[in-house]
């Protein structure tokens, strides 16, 4: 009542704030979003601290060291703190390796030359990664021969790690590339590269046009 005594365009003033308003639900849309998800995370326990998880959308790994109500802290196998919104838990897929509890099998890919003793492969490929002291002893290892490759014959070592040794993965397979290498040589087994065949075809030689003209004239003199 004052404002229109005063004779004050009260439309301007309303239309403007409505504006203001708009922007400002706009650019807090995702800070909700990201409560919300911080909200379902604590409740609910799919992730809670400690968890190793993988998060497929930013290819983030690691491990959960803090859950907030707004974002997470992820600390990477490099020892790196991300701090991740709580809505890329909720909206995208993430694995998470602790959730169950249980042991986690892991796969090593190695291929051998064609006409290797595939029961000696076997063989190394087992007692390479039951020597390792952090692998599991039950599950035990198990190899597969998965294929025939175009340069070789493919073999799949499946091992178990239990989730107290889950974040030093990749040093496990490391270390188990370097133990199959070594056995590999100690018995004669070769890896092979990829070899292609490169067949050059020759084709007579083609007179150049102006040595046509030229033995022509010379012709028809």
């Amino acid at each position: 009542m004052i404002l229109s005594s005063l004779q004050i365009n009260l439309n301007v003033i309303v239309a403007s704030s409505a504006a203001l308003f708009v922007g400002i639900g706009l650019a807090l849309q995702n800070v909700f979003s990201d409560i919300a998800s911080g909200i379902f995370i604590l409740f609910e326990g799919t992730i809670e601290v400690g968890d190793m998880v993988v998060v497929n959308s930013l290819s983030l790994e690691g491990k959960v060291i803090e859950i907030r109500l707004r974002t997470s802290i992820i600390e990477t196998l490099d020892s790196v703190s991300v701090i991740v919104p709580n809505s890329k838990f909720t909206t995208t897929n993430v694995v998470n390796w602790s959730f169950n509890d249980k042991e986690t099998r892991f796969r090593l890919n190695v291929g051998v030359a064609y006409g290797s003793n595939t029961q000696l492969v076997r063989k190394v490929l087992r007692e390479s990664a039951a020597a390792h002291n952090k692998v599991l002893k039950n599950p035990a290892p198990k190899v597969r021969f998965i294929d025939f490759g175009e340069s070789s014959l493919d073999f799949e070592l499946l091992l178990w790690l239990n989730m107290n040794t889950i974040q030093e993965y990749e040093d496990i397979l490391s270390d188990l590339r370097f133990k199959i290498d070594a056995e590999f040589r100690r018995y004669d087994i070769t890896i092979p590269f990829p070899q292609r065949d490169i067949h050059i075809i020759t084709q007579p030689d083609v007179p150049h046009k102006a040595d046509q003209e030229e033995e022509e004239k010379e012709n028809v003199k």
